[in-house]
């Protein structure tokens, strides 16, 4: 259906998010209708209406792991609602929602080093929601289960378009 005929849509990410066609299938684009057209072609300008977390591992300032530790590692994105409602009026997420899920950001690649200071481990899509200071938001899981949690350091409002990257230290 075109957007002008809907007056809401329900859209949810998925919870495995491990490859990027997976993440394609849970990103959601908006477009408005151009101004202008010139002949049959018309040029489009897309905008993210949800969000990117991205989790980057800290390898250089990280103690007692070694590459060896990242064989079978993943990492998790934990306590996101996965449903969004959008209002066609708005054009905006006006609620999230649904059941909790823990969202598979990918296996961690194993470095060729320990000297990344911004070493990429995983990231997926998520609703607009706040997280709440304090709050389990990432779980890194290492060779023989080394499970580590990192709570959020403060609130933050997830907003359309907006990726957020967390360097994390082990």
């Amino acid at each position: 259906k075109k957007w002008s005929e809907l007056t809401s849509l329900k859209h949810t990410v998925l919870p495995d998010q491990s490859t990027d066609d997976y993440r394609r299938k849970s990103d959601l684009l908006y477009a408005e209708k151009p101004e202008a057209t010139h002949g049959n072609n018309v040029a489009l300008s897309f905008s993210h209406l949800l969000a990117k977390i991205t989790v980057k591992l800290d390898l250089k300032n990280s103690m007692g792991i070694s590459i060896e530790d990242f064989d079978g590692a993943s990492v998790s994105i934990l306590r996101i609602q996965p449903e969004a409602y959008f209002k066609s009026s708005s054009k905006e997420a006006s609620t999230s929602g649904g059941t909790e899920i823990e969202i598979n950001a990918g296996a961690i690649t194993p470095p060729t080093d320990l000297t990344y200071v911004a070493y990429y481990a995983g990231s997926a899509i998520v609703p607009l929601q706040t997280i709440n200071a304090d709050q389990s938001l990432i779980k890194i899981i290492l060779k023989n289960n080394r499970t580590f949690i990192y709570k959020a350091s403060e609130e933050t409002t997830f907003q359309k378009g907006q990726e957020y990257t967390y360097t994390l230290t082990i």
